[in-house]
């Protein structure tokens, strides 16, 4: 009786280490699979080989290009950052202050701007077939989709999501203190909502927060839905949402007066800053203050 009493406990003990074994890998294959669902979209490894060429050194970050993206007046299809090595220490101190911050990166808005997409519609290019997008998961991020501030941001450390985190999961901005918002022209109602309630949002570009798409997962594309003189050319913001400032603060790209203003829930820059993000070590701070 003995023996089949703790051939029993035995039987027990083995199936109860057995299931918490199997609940702990399930709760790190919960975590991964968290982390694994963020869909980041840009690829900021971009190297298309040949020469480095070094552009400009004069902030605390160097901006380089390569052979292959360097146009005969000198122009460029992209250029990118790294830190200088005797800013490091300044680089590292920003790092510091960054706290519980994250950056929405306007993946929607990268992908309105495509060709054959919202603009060409506008530019009476093509009918309203151009009003409907697929994302763009090749290219790397562009200027209006603030590439710029993507990089320099993300060599600073800061947690990053996409928009279409944001859509599919509201509820992530409860977890941080501070949302950057960058170019986000094009959001849908969800993502609008989410920032709009979120109490401390640094709106670094304007013309934010400015036309409603629908993203429909299944096709992995975007539809313009309002705003933009769509689908009425009276309409301008697509939220008729009080603090658009998209005139004339998205045309300063200079940015030689730039400063912050507050609204309700948050600030707002004055300027378009990707010209400067990458070498105005003032308003990085400033960034980090607010």
């Amino acid at each position: 009786m003995k023996k089949i009493l703790f051939g029993f406990i035995g039987i027990i003990s083995i199936i109860i280490i057995l299931f918490i074994y199997f609940s702990i890998q399930n709760d790190f294959s919960n975590i991964e699979n968290k982390n694994g669902d963020q869909d980041i979209v840009f690829d900021l490894n971009y190297n298309p080989g040949g020469n480095r060429i070094n552009l400009n050194t004069s902030g605390i970050f160097l901006q380089y290009t390569y052979e292959e993206d360097l146009n005969e007046d000198l122009s460029f299809k992209y250029s990118w950052f790294e830190p200088k090595e005797e800013s490091l220490s300044t680089i590292n101190e920003l790092k510091k202050n960054i706290g519980k911050t994250v950056v929405i990166l306007p993946v929607f808005t990268h992908s309105a701007y495509a060709q054959n997409g919202f603009y060409d519609y506008y530019n009476e290019n093509c009918g309203k077939e151009c009003l409907t997008v697929k994302i763009d998961r090749v290219q790397p991020p562009q200027y209006n989709s603030g590439k710029n501030a993507i990089q320099v941001l993300k060599l600073l450390g800061y947690d990053m999501v996409s928009d279409i985190d944001v859509h599919k999961n509201p509820e992530i901005l409860a977890q941080y203190d501070k949302i950057i918002l960058l170019h986000n022209e094009y959001v849908t109602k969800e993502m609008f909502d989410a920032v709009d309630l979120h109490p401390n949002v640094v709106y670094l570009y304007p013309n934010a927060l400015y036309a409603e798409i629908e993203y429909n997962e299944q096709n992995d594309e975007i539809t313009l839905v309002r705003g933009h003189g769509y689908p009425d050319s009276s309409i301008d913001n697509g939220f008729d949402w009080e603090f658009d400032n998209t005139r004339p603060y998205e045309f300063d790209t200079e940015c030689a007066n730039w400063e912050f203003w507050e609204i309700d829930n948050g600030v707002m820059l004055n300027c378009y800053p990707e010209n400067i993000i990458w070498k105005d070590t003032s308003l990085l701070e400033l960034i980090n203050e607010k």
